[in-house]
C-alpha cells in the first residue's frame, strides 16, 4: 500500500520538503528537542534487532536505492554530515563503538577498571603513555574470536598480546627465554 506522499507529483514533494526545511530552520530548538526525544524512544539494547532489520526485503531495497541516489546527488552534504557526526561528541562515539563491538557500556568499562584496581591487568601501570605523548585511556582487551572483553590493559601490554597472537604457549616460551637469558648473562659475567 503506497503512502499519500509517495503518490504526489515530484513538484509537490519538493514544495513539501522546502516547507519542512523552512520550518526546521525557524524552529531549530523545537526540532532538536523532537529529534532527541525520538532518539531516546528508539534506542535499543545490544543484540536487539533494529527496526531496519525487521523490514521486508523489498522495502530495504527501496531504501538502499533512495540512500544511494541521495549520496550521488549530494556528496558534499554527505561528507560534511559524516564529519559532524564523527566529531560531535568523542565520548558518545566511543560509547557507541563499545556497545556495537563488545556489547558493553562505559559503566561496565569503569566497573571492570575499578575491579582491576584502576590499572593495567598485566603490568599494573595506571597510565597509558605512548612515546612521550599525553596519557590515553587504558585499552579494553578482547578475545578476537568472539569480541568478548577479557580485561583492561595499557597500550604496550595490549600490543604485546597481539604480537604473540594471544597464544599462552608462545608467551610462556618468551617468559622462559627471558628468565634463562637473564641468568646466563649474570653467570657468564
Amino acid at each position: 500500500m503506497a503512502s499519500a506522499y509517495s503518490q504526489l507529483p515530484e513538484e509537490a514533494k519538493e514544495k513539501r520538503r522546502a516547507a519542512n526545511r523552512r520550518w526546521r530552520e525557524a524552529h531549530l530548538d523545537q526540532a532538536r528537542e523532537a529529534t532527541k526525544a525520538w532518539q531516546l524512544r528508539t534506542k535499543r539494547e545490544p543484540g536487539e534487532p533494529s527496526a531496519y532489520s525487521k523490514l521486508p526485503e523489498r522495502r530495504k531495497q527501496q531504501l538502499r536505492k533512495i540512500q544511494k541516489r541521495y549520496r550521488e546527488r549530494h556528496p558534499e552534504k554527505v561528507k560534511e554530515r559524516a564529519k559532524r557526526w564523527y566529531w560531535r561528541d568523542p565520548d558518545d562515539r566511543r560509547e557507541r563503538v563499545f556497545r556495537w563491538t563488545y556489547g558493553m557500556r562505559f559503566a561496565d568499562y569503569d566497573a571492570l577498571l575499578q575491579k582491576q584496581g584502576g590499572a593495567c591487568a598485566i603490568c599494573g601501570s595506571a597510565e597509558n603513555k605512548i612515546k612521550n605523548k599525553t596519557a590515553r585511556p587504558l585499552r579494553l582487551d578482547h578475545d578476537h574470536s568472539g569480541n568478548f572483553p577479557r580485561g583492561i590493559l595499557c597500550h604496550r601490554c595490549n600490543l604485546g598480546l597481539g604480537y604473540f597472537g594471544d597464544d599462552p604457549k608462545r608467551l610462556q616460551c618468551a617468559a622462559t627465554y627471558l628468565i634463562e637469558r637473564r641468568w646466563r648473562t649474570i653467570i657468564e659475567a
